[in-house]
This record gives C-alpha cells, structure tokens and sequence, in this order.
C-alpha cells in the first residue's frame, strides 16, 4: 500500500494491493489478488481571460479515478498428462474529467454564475481464460484454451446544461447520458510443440503450430435524446442513433515457429502466421531471426520480418462530437458514413510494415552485459488521423451525418476528421544497454544501467483522399499532423541508473534525458496560421528509498521528477481568446511536475 502527492499539492494518490495463494488439494493452486487505486484532479491551467481572469480553468489537468481490480489465478492436474488451468480478472473504474468553463450567459437559469462541464466514465471490464495443457503420446505438448473478454464505458456529462433544451422545453437537467461502448473478443487457440531430434544439426529442431479463432465486436449505443438533440449538454454532446454502430467480424490464424541450433555457435528461427479477417481480407507474415555467438564474450544477432495490422473495428466505426471551447466543436467522423464519404473518404486498409534490425551482445569483462541494436521499420497504408478540416466544409460534412450542431457555436467555427490510411513513414533508430556491477565488499553493492535510444521518423509517401477534398485542393496533411509524425516525440533519451543494496537498505537514483521535440500548433484554428511549440531538452531525476524494517515489512519514500520539472510555458499567441493552457500538451514527461510518495510492502 501507498499513496503520494504531486509539489504542487494536486494529484493525490492511494494505491493497496494484495495477493495471496492457496492450496487446491495435494497438487493444484489457486493465487487470489485485489487491488484499489485513487488519483485526484491535477491542474495546470491558467486564467480565463474571458473572466477579467478571476477565474481558473481546470481543462489542462489529469483526470479524478477510483479504480478497483480483482483477479485469479489457479491450475490443477486432472490425470495422466492433462492440467486444467484458468486466470482472469475483473475491473471497475471511475473516471471524471473537467471540461473548459462556461460563462453564466450560457445557462443563466441553472448556472448563473457559470460551469465547468464535467465527462464521467463507468468503466466495467473483466477477462477470463480457461484452458486444458498435456502431453500427447507421440511427444507433443498441447495447449487447448478459450478466452473471453469484454469492455463496457458508459459515458455521462454532469455539472452542465443544454441552453436549446432549456428554452424549448423550460425543464432544466443538469446531468445527461451520453452513450456507451462496449467491445468484446471470444478468442480459441490450439497451440502445439515438439522437439525433433534430426540428427543433423547440434539441436533438435524445435516446432511450434497452432490455430486460432477470434470473434470481435464493438457497440457505440446512443445517449439519451436530451444529451444530443438542439446541440446536447455543453461539454460533449451525446451520440445520437445516427453515430449507432455494432460490427462485428471472425478472424481465423494459424502460425507455425522453427527453431534450432545448427552449430553450438549458430541460432536461427523463422516462422509465419496467415490471417484472415472477415471484414478486411487476409494477411501473412514472417519473421527470420538469427545469431551466432563467436564466444562467450561476443554475439551478433539480427531479424527481418514483416507486419499487418487490421484497422480496429472502432477505427472503422466510432463517431464524436465535442465542444472543446465554448465557441468552437469538433467532428470525427466514420469512415463509411455519409459525412465523411462526402468529404471523400475511402475505406481503411490494414497497415503493413517490413521491420530490419541487427546488433551485438557482449559481456567484455566480468559483470558487465552489453547490448547494442540498429532498426529499420517501413511502414504503408499508416493509420491516422486526418488534420482538422474547418468551415463550411465540415459543417456539410457534420449535417450529412445527421448531427445536431451544439448551441451558441459559429460555423465558421466546425471542424471535422476521420482516420485514413493517409501515409508511408520509416523510422531508424538504435537502441544501446549496459549493466554492470560494482562489489564494494562491507560497503555495498551497486548495480549500474545505462540505457539509450536515438530514432528518427519521416514520412516517405502521402496518401490525398479523392473526392471533394481533392477538388476543393484541402490537404489532409497539415503542418499539426505532420509533425505528431515526426518531432512530437524526442529523437533521443538516455538514462543512468544506479541501484544500491547494503543490508536493509536499497537506494535507486535514476536520471534521465529526453531530447527535444516540437509539434506545430494551429492557434486560431483556420487551418493557415501554425507556429512551432518546441519543447527543449531536460533532465528528470527519479529517487526511490527503501528500508526493510523487518523480514517482511518494507518501507520506500519516493519522488518522481524529484526536482519539479515543468515543459515551457506555451505563449500567449497559442492560446487564443478562451484557452487556459499554460504548458504544453505534448511533453515525454507531462506538465504535472514532482510527484512524492511513499509505500509499504508486506511479505508472509
């Protein structure tokens, strides 16, 4: 158990944990553990200037959650060769989070003094696996197991109103149900292995196969009328029966894996897996792999193998439309439905990739281990989200889609986008670790690591969608969109870490640099006026103490981002008339700061 608080006295956190395990008769088990976690509000937003700022936004923050976990392990030998086996695990969250404020003008007579709208999430998900495992008599080891999970978010706006509601109806409500998703997978899988002995190589050959059948569904149910007829509550609107969606599909795989040694030296792998999904169509991939040891000091490996990524069934399907300013909402459309066809949108395709990587393992003197590996990664028909299309045309677009526009909003101020399979990338990149031990006899030891990784993305191919897009000469592909492609996250990050054990002590001091990144951000959002939000290089320091009080009782005291560090101050030209955010979004290590904590652990 635990709890902790960030340096700007926001974000309190309380966590306990525990896990016990039991006997099932003389031969089987079963590991039972449950788990409640709390995290307060953070805030990290300005004044409103709409307010003579008086007033603070509350926008720019984390979240408030209570979440809380139960689950299960077990296995039990039932005769012979066979062994059932099962785990699974069930999980509740509360989510809510503030939406930007409301001046009193926009609901005089439910909040005359203003509102911050608040989104709330019930989240309710569990999975659970049940399985039988054995040996057959000709030498196969076999796995036969089903798995069912499901996933349900039911979505409310509290602490809001809706202005149109109000004045045709003259009833009040402050609190509406805006909808739920819920997504499930039934999934069965054979998995069988063996080790041949062939007698040509210096190891038998190792073969693994399988098949599998995966049943997927995904629901977008409505909200109440209220939550999105005359606009919805402010905040977000709810879905309407128009945004409703239940796909579904099979997918059927089956893969096979070799491997073997055909010298002491030399290790290769190869395998490959064929799907077919019943919505997209099929894929194959493969993956070779080798590596060959000259001696125990050094090792050379390398891989080549290739993807494919079916788009989720929620790529394909999942709508929305929110307010996130007063006077500005926004549209993501589906692909297939009439709002985004109109804007020309095709059907998604699976993305593919072709992967590349080489390196080196070494361990050049005693205690120390090396690793140093060099990536390729080519990827086509790239998922993502198209830049954000304004004005008329995607006031058109959010019409054809039958969405009832929000109260108090300008149409010059719509804006709509879809997901597309919009470009090719390749990222290069190097990864590179070194551990090593330091003995000090009486004094302690210490564990050294060193890790870093330098990469570098860049779009190789564009994708223009045809259609009115096309003729209207609008690009999919703004300065924003581009760049949360390539410098939104850092070129390099380095960390050295030194863990120290001296009897019951054990003391972890970690630093890290993150590299500099910046995204291109579109203040006015008219799609022409982007500006660079450069976030500068910055060095994190983590510390974590611990002392066993006994045996069985551990205590640490511990700080994240020990010195406080915070992004730069986002400038005042990004923030336009009703923004509040004062530090940029987009940073590897957040904009909520220090954060300081302790914890118990307790083993019997």
């Amino acid at each position: 158990m635990g709890g902790g608080i960030t340096n700007a006295g926001d974000g309190a956190t309380a966590e306990l944990d525990a896990d016990e395990g039991f006997k099932l008769g003389s031969d089987g088990f079963i590991d039972l553990s449950a788990g409640y976690h709390h995290h307060d509000f953070t805030n990290r937003s300005g004044l409103d200037p709409r307010t003579n700022y008086t007033i603070r936004g509350k926008a720019n923050a984390d979240p408030a959650s209570d979440v809380e976990t139960v689950g299960y392990n077990a296995e039990k030998p039932l005769g012979g060769d066979v062994v059932f086996y099962s785990f699974g695990t069930f999980g509740y969250r509360f989510g809510e989070q503030y939406q930007s404020f409301r001046l009193g003008s926009i609901a005089p007579k439910e909040w005359p003094d203003g509102f911050f709208p608040v989104l709330t999430n019930s989240e309710y998900d569990f999975e659970a696996t049940a399985g039988l495992k054995g040996k057959t008599s000709f030498g196969w080891d076999w796995d036969l197991s089903t798995d069912y999970g499901r996933d349900q978010d039911r979505i409310h706006t509290i602490d809001s109103a809706n202005p149109s509601e109000f004045t045709a109806t003259g009833i009040p409500q402050t609190k509406f149900d805006d909808g739920e998703f819920v997504s499930s997978q039934l999934v069965t899988t054979l998995d069988l292995r063996k080790d041949l002995a062939t007698g040509l190589w210096a190891a038998p050959l190792n073969i693994a196969l399988g098949v599998e059948h995966r049943y997927e569904t995904w629901q977008l149910l409505a909200g109440e009328p209220n939550s999105y007829l005359l606009g919805g509550g402010q905040g977000a609107a709810g879905w309407s029966p128009a945004a409703a969606a239940s796909p579904w599909r099979n997918v059927v795989g089956t893969y096979v894996d070799l491997s073997t040694h055909f010298t002491p030296q030399w290790q290769v792998d190869a395998a490959g897996r064929f799907e077919n999904y019943s919505d997209v169509g099929s894929g194959e991939t493969g993956k070779v792999s080798t590596r060959y040891d000259f001696s125990p000091l050094l090792g050379i490996r390398g891989a080549v193998d290739n993807g494919y990524h079916a788009p989720t069934l929620a790529q394909e399907h999942y709508s929305s439309i929110s307010t996130p300013s007063p006077t500005a909402a926004s549209a993501l459309l589906p692909v297939d439905s009439p709002g985004a066809r109109l804007l020309g949108a095709p059907p998604l395709k699976p993305e593919d990739s072709v992967d590349y990587s080489v390196g080196f393992v070494s361990e050049p003197i005693d205690k120390m281990h090396v690793t140093v590996d060099g990536y390729q990664i080519d990827m086509g028909n790239r998922i993502i989200d198209t830049g954000t299309l304004t004005g008329p045309l995607a006031l058109a677009a959010i019409n054809a889609q039958g969405i009832p526009a929000p109260f108090g909003v300008s149409p010059a101020n719509f804006s709509a986008t879809f997901f597309t399979n919009g470009v090719n990338t390749q990222t290069r990149g190097l990864d590179a670790d070194v551990d090593y031990r330091s003995d000090f006899g009486s004094v302690g030891t210490v564990k050294w690591t060193l890790a870093g990784n330098y990469n570098t993305t860049k779009i190789t191919d564009f994708h223009q969608s045809p259609g009115v897009l096309s003729a209207a000469h609008v690009s999919l592909f703004t300065p924003t969109v581009i760049s949360y492609l390539t410098t939104a996250t850092p070129k390099t990050k380095i960390s050295l870490a030194a863990n120290y054990v001296k009897g019951d002590w054990e003391v972890t001091l970690r630093e890290t640099r993150y590299g500099d990144a910046s995204e291109m951000i579109d203040p006015v959002g008219n799609g022409k006026n982007f500006y660079k939000q450069w976030t500068a290089p910055a060095f994190i320091t983590d510390l974590d103490v611990s002392y066993y009080v006994t045996d069985t009782v551990k205590f640490t005291l511990g700080a994240n981002n020990l010195f406080n560090k915070l992004p730069a101050r986002v400038p005042t030209i990004s923030t336009g008339a009703t923004n509040t955010q004062i530090y940029a979004a987009f940073t590897p290590y957040g904009f909520d700061g220090g954060y300081y904590y302790t914890k118990i652990t307790l083993n019997y």
